[in-house]
Formats: C-alpha cells, sequence, structure tokens
C-alpha cells in the first residue's frame, strides 16, 4: 500500500492496559487503573474509592482520576470513534488525571451535577502532591434533555478554575508552566436513531491569568479556543461498521499567530467485531498549521483493539 508523501505511518502494537474493580460493600467501590507502553515504565492511571450515600443520590469519589471536565475526555478511550481525540480538546482541556474530591449529585435519571476539587499539579511518575499549595476547581452540568425511540441529545457544561500547574500545559509552549485557569468548555451529542447517525460537538475558551515561567516572572498569554465537529455513521449492510469524520479548530494564544494555530481534518472508520470487545479503528488526519512554515505531519493510524 503507498501513501502520500506528506503522510506518516502509526502502527502501535506495545500498548497495554489493566484495570481492577470491584466493590467492598453496597456502598464502597474501587478502581485501580496500569498502563504499560512499550519502552517505558508501567503507570499507575488510576486509583480511587468511590461513596454512594443510601438516603441521598450523591457520590463521593477520592483519589486519583480524570479531570472531571471535557465530556470527550470523560469518555472511555476504548469507545473512541477515533484513534485520538479532537485537537481542541486534547490542547485546551485538562486531559490528565490529577489527586482530588469529586462530588456528583444526581438530580434525576437525566440531569447531574458534580464539582471537585484537585491539586493542580497533573499527574507524572513523580508528581502526585500539592507542590504550591493552590487547588484546582471544575463544576459541571451534564443533562440529557432528549432521549425517545427517535432522538438523543446529550449536553455538558462545564467551567475550570485556579491553578494548574500540569506538565502537559499547552501554555508552555510559550514558556508559562503554571496559570489561573478560566476555562468554559461545552460539547453535546446528537443521535438520529432512525438514520444509524451521531453527530457531537464542543466549544472550548480559556482566559489564562497570572501566568509565571519557570522563574516565578510573568508570561503575557492570549486567550485560547477550539471547537470541533464530527459524525459517525453506521453502515446498515455491514453491522459493526461506521464511517467518521471530525474537523476540530485551535488557536492556543490568540495575541500570538504562529504554528500552534491549527486545525486538523479526520476520516476514517472503525469496526465493532464483537462490541468493543474486539473492533479496529483507523483515520487519516490531515493536520494543517494555519500560520508559520507548514509541517509534513499528516498521519495516517490504524488501531487494533483487544479487551479481557
Amino acid at each position: 500500500m503507498s501513501y502520500p508523501a506528506r503522510a506518516s505511518v502509526l502502527l502501535n502494537s506495545g500498548k497495554a492496559r489493566v484495570k481492577f474493580n470491584g466493590k467492598l460493600d453496597d456502598n464502597v467501590s474501587y478502581m485501580v487503573h496500569l498502563r504499560a507502553v512499550r519502552g517505558s515504565m508501567v503507570e499507575l492511571w488510576d486509583a480511587y474509592v468511590k461513596y454512594s450515600f443510601d438516603s441521598v443520590p450523591l457520590t463521593l469519589k477520592a483519589g486519583q482520576f480524570k479531570v472531571p471536565l471535557s465530556m470527550s475526555y470523560l469518555k472511555s478511550g476504548t469507545k473512541l470513534w477515533f484513534p485520538e481525540r479532537p485537537v481542541a480538546v486534547n490542547r485546551i482541556a485538562p486531559v490528565w488525571r490529577d489527586v482530588g474530591l469529586e462530588a456528583t449529585w444526581r438530580v434525576s435519571p437525566t440531569l447531574k451535577l458534580s464539582a471537585s476539587v484537585l491539586n493542580g499539579e497533573g499527574w507524572s511518575s513523580n508528581k502526585i502532591y500539592n507542590s504550591d499549595k493552590k487547588y484546582l476547581y471544575t463544576f459541571s452540568i451534564d443533562a440529557v434533555p432528549v432521549n425517545d425511540e427517535s432522538l438523543m441529545w446529550r449536553i455538558r457544561v462545564g467551567c475550570e478554575l485556579g491553578t494548574d500547574s500540569s506538565s502537559k500545559l499547552v501554555y508552555k509552549k510559550y514558556g508559562a508552566v503554571s496559570v489561573e485557569r478560566r476555562l468554559l468548555d461545552v460539547e453535546t451529542k446528537v443521535d438520529l436513531k432512525p438514520l444509524g447517525l451521531s453527530l457531537e460537538g464542543g466549544f472550548l475558551y480559556d482566559s489564562p491569568q497570572d501566568a509565571v515561567d519557570e522563574s516565578g516572572s510573568s508570561v503575557h498569554l492570549g486567550d485560547a479556543k477550539g471547537y470541533y465537529l464530527q459524525a459517525d455513521y453506521a453502515l446498515s449492510p455491514f453491522k459493526g461498521l461506521h464511517l467518521v469524520g471530525r474537523y476540530s479548530w485551535l488557536d492556543p494564544n490568540d495575541d500570538v499567530d504562529d504554528e500552534n494555530d491549527v486545525d486538523y481534518t479526520s476520516l476514517g472508520f472503525y469496526y465493532l467485531i464483537n462490541g468493543w470487545q474486539a473492533a479496529i479503528r483507523s483515520a487519516y488526519i490531515f493536520a494543517n498549521e494555519r500560520h508559520g512554515e507548514e509541517v509534513d505531519n499528516d498521519l495516517f493510524v490504524t488501531e487494533f483493539q483487544l479487551l479481557f
């Protein structure tokens, strides 16, 4: 098989995840999640306990877990339409684990509210504590206003406030290692059930304040913004086969026009051999740098997933 000159090919066969979960009693559950990549150390991704109250629809989660903000990020990586999440989500949203406490109140079967307080340090093998004694806070509303035989509509609105010093911050590209977040994240999904068509979209806007570099000096940053639109179409004659497409746009610092201003167009498919237990994903990503020198970084990715 031949590929365009600008494309690179990724065959990833060296990644594995192991999850242990269960219940200690009717109210307490736990989860431990390990991830191993060939050539790297085994990482502890999740380690938390959850307590569900009997008298009220309240659940508390404590430990290390995904920052509970982006709908796209909170979706399990084993159920993604594409091999990767939208670039707007990956660069602006907190797509990492952190240590903290989350409370979720289920108002009704179609509405839940959540809030969390986190260290704001992100996670790495040597960073699981709050070294600056500042905290990060998230708040979200997750609702399903419509869910009947023909239509399902879900919307999640969240905000992130407080100090974020994660090593994966997009603002590190501009010299900042810590910022005060003012992030708004709005994401939604619509299922047109008779058509076998699902649509997802999101808008993210962050106005970072009080950014500092490694020495503690101030760093001026503009606002970060991005959005994505993606579609999933189930081919009815071929059970389990889905065609997918996505457009995602990103500007991580609107005070600067540079190579970090990108938009990605992705086209591909996924095939559920046995539900998500055994699946194949494949996509071609057209990467476009809107400013600066164009980079040869289009990418073709194929993944085979097997869950035990």
